[in-house]
């Protein structure tokens, strides 16, 4: 993505005259660069901006939930306005907390509600919500499926009214989880596991030229779906993943894709930690993810299977609280460092001792 425009914007209001005037600001902007608008969103094909004035803080309303994911597409840009400064931040989705509490009625197939500019988060990933960091926030945005922030959005929005409690596992559901890491192991070396796993990895194999005439899309949202449906035929399985497996001893088998090109960087969102802790506090129930990894200028597609209590994985798997509700733990994000598990030398590990140590951090938040 481009940012060059915004570059120039930025560099521009540096000849503003202070104390700023918003209608000055927003006219010449609009002109010099010929932005359409849109009520109170200016735009053109690379970037959207929405100006707002503060006098302090950042109380004030910034746009609405519809609108954001209408151009959720492109770099959407909040431009605040105070009488001797400027402050420009990302606002796509991936970059919106939660919607305002006053948002009655919000689901996930009633989009309704405005954000504040308070809820835009200020750092992701490590890094600051600041225009030397737009472009890399971006790529990550864009890896993030709109359904995915959506979904967490409604979530965390719900939680500020209460409606959804914290999972509080008991004392018997407290065993089942930390007796995972064992039952991972065990399973992962019985053969009807490593059947399943090889059909899983010779049907990917079988899409190879499917998937690199996917990869080749450039929304990586749709690319991702689209690879998503062509390994499931269509099917989603499990909310916690896109492949559902019952064994005969009544082992669950959840396993989530996830599609990456390996020339590009990326953060994809993991799991919803409370969801995740309740799914394995039933018992016998095996998370892990479908990696597929596509490079297109070799014409290669590679693919692991991989619990998500595997050693490489906890090492790069990052707890983003911002996404949350207060009545929520959170939700991990893995980062772009889960490539390494295509490397030749690469075996799939799960150390006991860590395992149970990441779980109960994950039970703590």
């Amino acid at each position: 993505m481009d940012f060059s425009i915004l570059d120039e914007i930025i560099e521009l209001s540096k000849s503003f005259q202070k104390p700023f005037q918003k209608q000055q600001i927003v006219e010449k902007i609009e002109q010099e660069y010929k932005l359409a608008k849109d009520r109170k969103l200016y735009f053109n094909d690379d970037l959207a901006i929405r100006f707002s004035t503060a006098k302090t803080g950042y109380s004030n309303t910034f746009l609405g939930f519809q609108k954001i994911l209408d151009h959720d597409d492109k770099p959407l840009i909040a431009c605040i306005i105070r009488r001797d400064s400027l402050e420009f931040l990302l606002a796509n989705s991936t970059l919106i907390n939660c919607i305002s509490h006053s948002s009655k009625n919000l689901t996930d197939d009633n989009i309704r509600g405005s954000a504040n500019l308070t809820n835009i988060i200020r750092e992701f990933s490590g890094l600051q919500n600041e225009p030397s960091n737009f472009s890399k926030l971006f790529k990550m945005h864009l890896e993030i499926p709109q359904n995915d922030n959506i979904d967490r959005i409604v979530e965390a929005t719900q939680n500020i009214r209460g409606r959804v409690a914290k999972f509080r596992p008991n004392e018997n559901q407290l065993m089942k989880i930390y007796n995972i890491p064992q039952f991972f192991k065990d399973l992962e070396e019985k053969q009807v596991f490593i059947d399943f796993q090889k059909e899983l990895l010779k049907k990917v194999e079988s899409l190879k030229n499917k998937i690199l005439a996917t990869s080749r899309i450039d929304n990586v949202n749709i690319r991702g779906n689209k690879i998503e449906q062509l390994v499931t035929e269509g099917r989603n399985e499990h909310e916690l993943g896109d492949i559902f497996k019952m064994l005969v001893g009544g082992e669950k088998i959840i396993i989530d894709i996830k599609s990456k090109l390996l020339n590009l960087s990326s953060a994809p969102k993991a799991y919803n930690i409370d969801k995740l802790l309740n799914g394995l506090a039933k018992g016998k129930t095996y998370f892990g993810y479908l990696i597929i990894g596509v490079d297109d200028q070799v014409n290669e597609v590679k693919v692991r299977l991989v619990s998500f209590i595997d050693k490489l994985l906890i090492e790069n798997t990052r707890i983003q609280h911002h996404w949350s509700g207060q009545n929520s733990r959170g939700t991990a994000q893995l980062n772009d460092n889960i490539k390494e598990v295509f490397n030749e030398n690469f075996r799939s590990k799960i150390d006991l001792d860590q395992a149970k140590d990441f779980l109960k951090k994950l039970i703590e938040l």
